[in-house]
C-alpha cells in the first residue's frame, strides 16, 4: 500500500443545505488531528466474582482537533467561533490528498476555540480548537 504526503489535506464545513449539502473548505488550517476509532468498555460483575468481566461497550466517535492560523476577518473561522458560542452540531469533512480523495465526514459540536498566542513577537495568532463528534464518522475510499 502507497504512503501519501499529507500536504493538501482539506477541513471543510458543511451549510446545512437539504437534500445537497455544500462543503466549504476552512481557510489556514495548518494540522488536523482525528483521534480514529474506539469502543467503550464496560465492566459487569457477576454475584459472587472477585473481578469484574470486561465486555464490549458502544462505539466512542472521539473527537477532531484542528490548529489554525486565526484571521478574525474570514467567515470560516468566525463560523466556527460563533458555532461554539451557540453550541451548535453541524457536518464536517477531511480530504486526503490522495489520488481517490478518501474522505472522512463527521458531525459534530466545537468545546474549545483557544486562541494560543495574541501576543507572539512576529508570530501568528494561532487557534487550536476541538470538534467532538456526536455519531461515528463515515468514511469514503
Amino acid at each position: 500500500m502507497p504512503a501519501y504526503i499529507s500536504t493538501g489535506t482539506v477541513f471543510s464545513a458543511g451549510d446545512g443545505a437539504t437534500p445537497t449539502e455544500v462543503f466549504a473548505a476552512v481557510a489556514q488550517v495548518q494540522e488536523v488531528k482525528w483521534s480514529g476509532y474506539a469502543r467503550k468498555v464496560v465492566d459487569a460483575y457477576v454475584l459472587g466474582s472477585s473481578y469484574p468481566e470486561r465486555m464490549v461497550g458502544t462505539h466512542d466517535p472521539q473527537n477532531v482537533e484542528l490548529k489554525l492560523l486565526w484571521d478574525p476577518a474570514d467567515t470560516t473561522h468566525e463560523a466556527m467561533r460563533t458555532r461554539l458560542l451557540a453550541g451548535t452540531q453541524h457536518n464536517y469533512r477531511i480530504t486526503l490528498p490522495d489520488p481517490g480523495a478518501y474522505q472522512v465526514q463527521v458531525r459534530g459540536f466545537f468545546t474549545k476555540f483557544e486562541i494560543d498566542s495574541l501576543t507572539a513577537e512576529g508570530g501568528e495568532i494561532v487557534v487550536n480548537a476541538t470538534l467532538e463528534l456526536t455519531a461515528l464518522p463515515t468514511v469514503t475510499p
